[in-house]
């Protein structure tokens, strides 16, 4: 470790390259989700009798080794990787505080670099991997409006274009309206889960006062900002667009760092506020935190709508390798509580993930203790597994598009060509490339594109490929 902080910086463009050793498929596939987030090569190995053949395979600069309680298995793997490369950098995850060696802050000469705490997003992942490797990587664009839903009302095509642009780049997803009357359409179809709308004031058909006056009286409390987009900077058109019920105004053409800023301002915390709505499933106490949840996935919807569902499945699996009386084989069990501790915190099950933890920490001692605990540890996770999986449909069902070339199929065709070589590769940016495919294309995507999108949460790649086969047959009938 002190010889990785104190080796100069390797010059480098090309991805980082690392290697998951996670016996778990779910949280092996988030790791490689948050990976291709940050542009990461990332691979995966199930054993760790395998770690060595697989970092041949991969050469990577950096390794994460998720711990579930077995201290020499991570010891070794980490050895055994060093003395097939002393250059190779070891990050232990672990699932609670309480898992850290005596020593972890400090420089160690077990082979371990650093440790994480789970769940774990893709801001701690870039972050253990500045501290552990030495790479001057590039800086990477601010995403500053990741997660934010927008509406952006606008008739010029130009105009569209642009801005639509400007916000994707910032993370936005973005949908157009090209009047006012559109505008009112699009808030109807989305069920008004827009964190913000930017109106243009003068449209042909509907102006932008117009829109505003009759979207505040429909939606009240629930219309989201409304902020005006002008080429007029005078006192009397800012004072018209906040009599109509604009919130804020911003000049055109339009200036990256003002309209990121202005959008900021108007929708700080609403990315997180859409699952607290009226329509959103009930969430069970106090025992669900699905806000700072979001909030730790830096507001991608799509990113937590998958591990929600992942988390819902895997919750009926795990259940079933914890007997209802005590066993001998505390191994396993142990193995599960620990899994499930690590999963409900990842999607803020907060409540499951303290009673999976109190439960390994301090087994009950006698056959009635462990029932009552046993059935106390199950009530929380079908309570959490039914909520994780609504809230999943919920979100899916409130997910919005962005379509600045709507109509035009010849646009999509070679997006979904470079998406097959991925499918072909199994390769998990797949799905993060997907997602920004549903923003960019979500009018001609709306309604064809399901069986691969389902695919795609399941990581099933064959499935996908086929799918997405199809959909391109479909584009492309010649």
């Amino acid at each position: 470790a002190a010889a990785a902080a104190n080796a100069p910086p390797r010059q480098t463009a090309a991805p980082l390259r690392c290697l998951v050793l996670c016996r778990h498929p779910g949280m092996a596939a988030c790791m490689q989700a948050h990976a291709a987030v940050l542009g990461w090569a990332c691979e995966t190995v199930d054993r760790a009798a395998g770690v060595v053949a697989a970092a041949v395979r991969c050469s990577p600069d950096i390794v994460f080794i998720n711990h579930q309680g077995e201290a020499a298995e991570v010891r070794d793997a980490a050895l055994a990787l060093r003395q097939w490369r002393a250059s190779v950098r070891v990050v232990v995850m672990v699932a609670h505080a309480n898992a850290l060696p005596d020593h972890a802050a400090r420089p160690l000469d077990d082979g371990v670099d650093g440790y994480l705490l789970k769940p774990v997003t893709p801001a701690m992942l870039d972050e253990a991997a500045h501290r552990a490797v030495p790479v001057a990587r590039p800086p990477v664009a601010p995403r500053r409006l990741e997660g934010v839903n927008i509406l952006l009302v606008e008739d010029n095509s130009l105009n569209q274009q642009v801005g639509s642009e400007l916000l994707a780049l910032a993370g936005a997803r973005v949908t157009l309206a090209d009047d006012g009357h559109a505008a009112i359409e699009k808030m109807h179809e989305a069920g008004g889960r827009f964190d913000c709308i930017l109106m243009d004031v003068q449209m042909p058909g509907m102006d932008g006062h117009s829109a505003t006056r009759v979207l505040r009286a429909q939606y009240a409390e629930r219309c989201p900002p409304i902020i005006a987009m002008t080429a007029n900077a005078m006192a009397s058109d800012r004072a018209e667009a906040l009599a109509a019920g604009m919130v804020d105004h911003v000049g055109k053409p339009f200036d990256a760092q003002q309209l990121a800023e202005v959008v900021l301002l108007h929708t700080r915390g609403r990315a997180v506020e859409r699952l607290a709505r009226p329509d959103a499933p009930a969430e069970p106490g106090n025992g669900f935190d699905s806000a700072a949840a979001l909030a730790r996935f830096a507001g991608n919807d799509n990113l937590y709508r998958r591990a929600l569902a992942g988390f819902s499945a895997e919750m009926t699996l795990l259940d079933s390798r914890i007997p209802a009386t005590a066993s001998t084989d505390w191994h396993t069990e142990k193995a599960a509580l620990h899994t499930i501790k690590g999963l409900a915190g990842t999607v803020g099950a907060t409540e499951l993930a303290e009673a999976a933890r109190v439960f390994e920490q301090s087994p009950p001692a006698s056959a009635p203790a462990w029932r009552v605990q046993r059935q106390q540890l199950a009530r929380l996770m079908a309570r959490d597994a039914a909520y994780a999986a609504s809230l999943a449909a919920q979100m899916q069902a409130g997910q919005v598009g962005v379509s600045p070339v709507a109509g035009d199929p010849a646009a999509l065709s070679p997006e979904l060509r470079a998406l097959l070589v991925m499918l072909r590769q199994s390769n998990m940016a797949a799905i993060m490339y997907f997602d920004n495919l549903q923003q960019r294309f979500g009018a001609q995507l709306a309604g064809v594109a399901t069986p691969l999108s389902q695919a795609l949460d399941q990581c099933d790649f064959p499935g996908a490929l086929r799918a997405c086969e199809r959909l391109l047959d479909q584009l492309e009938p010649n």
